[in-house]
């Protein structure tokens, strides 16, 4: 993904989520810009309130947190899970 286009998805994202709508009016708009990690990444640094709790747990949001990797000598790697932001 170029540079202007995750600019544009982060701009167009944040617009939707500072909106008057509805948080499933919010949801049903944002979806379709949340194929990108990298956007998914800011969409949930951005939501701040929660009223988002509801609608993504009915989503699935928080259903598959990743697992922790082993690693030699009995340590724990955690990768980076966007809901975790």
């Amino acid at each position: 993904m170029s540079e202007a286009t995750f600019f544009s998805r982060v701009q167009a994202m944040t617009a939707i989520v500072a909106s008057d709508d509805p948080v499933a009016v919010k949801w049903e708009r944002v979806r379709s810009l949340l194929d990108d990690v990298d956007v998914e990444r800011e969409f949930w640094r951005v939501i701040a309130t929660p009223d988002w709790l509801p609608l993504l747990r009915a989503h699935s949001q928080f259903d598959h947190p990743p697992q922790a990797i082993k690693l030699s000598g009995g340590a724990l790697r955690y990768t980076v899970w966007p809901p975790k932001v």
